[in-house]
């Protein structure tokens, strides 16, 4: 994808990234927090000819830069940045799709923007409550936040191990081995995630964001969606397990839902023989 600068509405410098042709139907894809864009490599290169796709880096993370105001975390704030781009690029409808913390930057942006939402599409998230619903809810919600707070405090700590562990371990290897990664993931595209990850990882910022993320709830407009929607699952996602998409599926009126059985929170990577193939019906069958 073609990499560019933009200011948004705070004057913060985000990246921002475009592919396709202007002027042809625009499709933004909303990035998971510890993945950039290239999480969706698998997708870009499927549709690029037939889109106008664009993306951005949350402030802070990959290759924007850290507002002035630390506060300025919030769901709500991503989606602001989004329309600053949005209107930088002459986009005023599109489809939307988000993956893991995108989800929730998804059903934001709706909230906020109904009329320029045309469609849905939520891969492996929440619709908010992170803390109450990863993990299948096996770890208390108090003990989560109180392990994001103590890691927050050590963020220096945190990120020389992260950096070194990232560095030194095979992640891949050993991401398969613990069950956060199918077996068939492709090991490129994982590498280049992580390797993005690792050259502009800042843990402060980074928590900042998961704290901001933890607080953020669009339960409330479920029922009050009113366009197309896909949900994608996997079946072995360990952090947004798929009970959450299927409760969204019930309570998303006229949704479509497609379960990826052997898929972790990383399905988008791991099955693009399945997902690209639902993306783009979903697409065709709704005129999208």
């Amino acid at each position: 994808m073609e990499q560019h600068r933009f200011t948004s509405f705070d004057g913060t410098k985000l990246a921002g990234f475009r592919a396709g042709e202007k002027g042809k139907p625009a499709l933004v894809l909303a990035n998971g927090l510890g993945g950039d864009v290239e999480a969706w490599r698998h997708l870009i290169d499927q549709l690029q000819d037939r889109y106008h796709i664009i993306s951005w880096d949350y402030r802070g993370l990959f290759r924007s830069d850290i507002p002035k105001d630390p506060s300025s975390y919030a769901v709500k704030t991503h989606c602001l940045d989004l329309a600053t781009l949005l209107k930088q690029e002459e986009i005023d409808s599109f489809v939307i799709a988000g993956w893991s913390m995108g989800v929730q930057v998804c059903l934001e942006h709706y909230r906020l923007f109904p009329e320029q939402v045309q469609g849905l599409i939520l891969v492996c998230g929440t619709y908010g409550r992170p803390f109450e619903t990863a993990f299948h809810a096996k770890i208390p919600k108090f003990i989560l936040e109180e392990l994001t707070r103590f890691f927050h405090k050590q963020h220096k700590l945190v990120e020389y191990v992260m950096r070194k562990m990232l560095h030194q371990i095979d992640v891949v290897r050993w991401g398969k081995v613990l069950g956060f990664l199918a077996h068939q993931t492709e090991e490129r595209v994982v590498r280049k995630v992580v390797d993005n990850f690792i050259s502009t990882l800042n843990m402060e910022v980074y928590f900042q964001i998961l704290d901001a993320l933890s607080k953020h709830d669009a339960e409330e407009i479920l029922e009050k969606i009113h366009v197309p929607t896909l949900i994608v699952a996997g079946g072995k996602d360990f952090f947004t397990p798929m009970s959450l998409a299927e409760e969204m599926h019930q309570r998303i009126q006229g949704s479509e839902l497609v379960i990826v059985p052997g898929g972790s929170h990383y399905a988008p990577v791991e099955y693009p023989e399945v997902i690209n193939p639902a993306v783009e019906n979903f697409l065709s069958q709704n005129k999208l």
